[in-house]
C-alpha cells in the first residue's frame, strides 16, 4: 500500500516539473556535486520586463525572499559599491542553519554577483544574469548560479546533488510565481 502511494506521488512530482517545463522556457538544470560541496546553475524566462527585473535584483527587499533557504537577512555594511549582507540560510544535510556575510556587487544593471566573505560556510558565490527575450512581451531571460562548499566532506555527493537541484528548483518556482504577480500590483491601474 504505501509503496504504491510512494509511485503515484512520484508520478504526480513528474508530471507537475513536466507541466512546469512545457510552461515555461527553462534550459537543462546544471549541477555537480563533490563530497561537501558543488555547484549548479539554471536558466528560464519570466514574464515581466527586464526594466522591473532589474528593479528586484537592486533591491534586497524585494529580492532576498526569492531565495531559497533564506532565514533571515540583513544589510550590514557597505565595501565602496558592495553591498555587505549578513545571511542565515537552512540547507539540508547541515545539522544547523549556515549563517554567514556575503557581499553582493552589480558589475552591470543586468548582473548581481555575490561571495561569501565568513562564516559557516567554507565558500558560496555565484551570480544574477538578466537579459531581455522579447521586449514586446515583457520577457526577461534570468539566469542564476551558484557554487557552495559546505567544509563538511561528510555529506555524501548524492545528497549535495539532490540539494542543489531542489534549491535550483525551488528557485526557479519562486521567481517564475512571484515576479509577475509583483509587477502586476505595480503597474497603475486605469480610472
Amino acid at each position: 500500500m504505501l509503496k504504491n502511494i510512494y509511485s503515484k506521488l512520484l508520478t504526480l512530482l513528474f508530471l507537475f516539473s513536466f507541466c512546469l517545463a512545457a510552461t515555461v522556457n527553462a534550459a537543462p538544470i546544471k549541477v555537480k556535486a563533490v563530497k561537501g560541496g558543488g555547484s549548479g546553475e539554471i536558466q528560464f524566462e519570466v514574464a515581466a520586463p527586464i526594466s522591473y527585473i532589474r528593479q528586484v535584483i537592486s533591491n534586497d527587499q524585494l529580492f532576498m525572499p526569492l531565495i531559497p533557504g533564506i532565514q533571515k537577512w540583513k544589510m550590514i555594511g557597505q565595501e565602496g559599491d558592495a553591498q555587505i549582507a549578513q545571511c542565515t540560510m537552512a540547507m539540508s544535510g547541515l545539522m544547523k542553519p549556515a549563517t554567514y556575510k556575503v557581499k553582493l556587487t552589480q558589475p552591470s544593471k543586468d548582473e548581481v554577483k555575490f561571495k561569501r566573505i565568513s562564516g559557516d560556510l567554507k565558500d558560496l558565490e555565484g551570480s544574477w544574469k538578466i537579459k531581455a527575450v522579447d521586449q514586446k512581451e515583457s520577457i526577461t531571460q534570468i539566469t542564476y548560479n551558484y557554487r557552495v562548499e559546505t567544509g563538511m566532506n561528510l555529506i555524501p555527493k548524492l545528497v549535495i546533488e539532490k540539494e542543489l537541484k531542489n534549491h535550483l528548483q525551488e528557485t526557479q518556482r519562486k521567481v517564475i510565481s512571484k515576479i509577475p504577480q509583483m509587477y502586476k500590483t505595480q503597474i497603475p491601474q486605469p480610472k
